[in-house]
C-alpha cells in the first residue's frame, strides 16, 4: 500500500491500527526471525495492515505450512487479500478469536502487529492469554510495539521473553520474542 494511502487508513482508523507507516523491511527481519520457519506448520498473524509482513511472512514459509491472519480493518484486509497464496487464509475478524480456530497447543508461530498499547486492559489480556494457549510448547509469540508498556504483562504470561529494538522504522519499534 502506497505510504499516503497507509497514513490515511491508519489515521482514520488510529483505534485500531496504532500505526502511521508500514513496517520497514528492518523491522519486519528482526520480527521473523525467533521464527523455526523450516519445523513452522501452523502460523498466526494478528493485524495484517497492509500484508507487508504476511508477505514476508509467506516468502519464508515452508510449501506445506499454512498461515492464519487476522485483521478487522476492511481496507488492510482488502490489501491483503490481494496476496495470492494457497497458504494464506485470511479473516475479517478480531485476533480474540484465535483461541476458538486452534485446539490448545497446536500452533507454531503467533506473529503480532496488533497496537496493544492503545487496546483496553481486558481486550490485551484476553488476545495475550489466547496466543498463549493457542501455541505448542516451545512455540513462539512475536509481538512488536512503539513502547515497552506492554512488557510486563507480556512477561506476566509468558515465561521466557526477549527484547529488541529496531531503530530503523518509523518510529523505532520495540521487538518481544516470548516463548511457550
Amino acid at each position: 500500500m502506497e505510504s499516503k494511502k497507509f497514513l490515511f487508513e491508519a489515521v482514520k482508523t488510529f483505534r485500531t491500527t496504532g500505526a502511521v507507516a508500514s513496517s520497514s523491511r528492518h523491522l519486519i527481519r528482526k520480527m521473523l526471525a525467533p521464527i523455526a520457519f523450516e519445523k513452522a506448520k501452523l502460523i498466526a498473524e494478528l493485524g495484517t495492515g497492509d500484508g507487508c509482513v504476511t508477505a514476508a511472512l509467506l516468502e519464508r514459509m515452508s510449501p506445506d505450512a499454512r498461515l492464519v491472519a487476522f485483521e478487522i480493518n476492511e481496507a488492510f484486509w482488502k490489501k491483503t487479500r490481494q496476496i495470492e497464496d494457497a497458504r494464506l487464509d485470511l479473516r475479517l475478524e478480531s485476533a480474540e478469536n484465535l483461541p476458538l480456530l486452534f485446539a490448545e497447543g497446536t500452533v507454531d508461530a503467533v506473529v503480532s502487529s496488533l497496537p496493544l498499547a492503545i487496546f483496553p486492559p481486558a481486550l490485551k489480556r484476553r488476545i495475550l492469554e489466547g496466543a498463549h494457549q493457542a501455541l505448542r510448547p516451545g512455540g513462539v509469540y512475536v509481538q512488536f510495539q512503539y513502547s515497552p508498556n506492554d512488557l510486563k504483562l507480556i512477561k506476566s504470561i509468558f515465561a521466557h521473553v526477549h527484547t529488541k529494538l529496531e531503530v530503523r522504522n518509523l518510529p523505532p519499534a520495540f521487538v518481544y520474542a516470548a516463548r511457550k
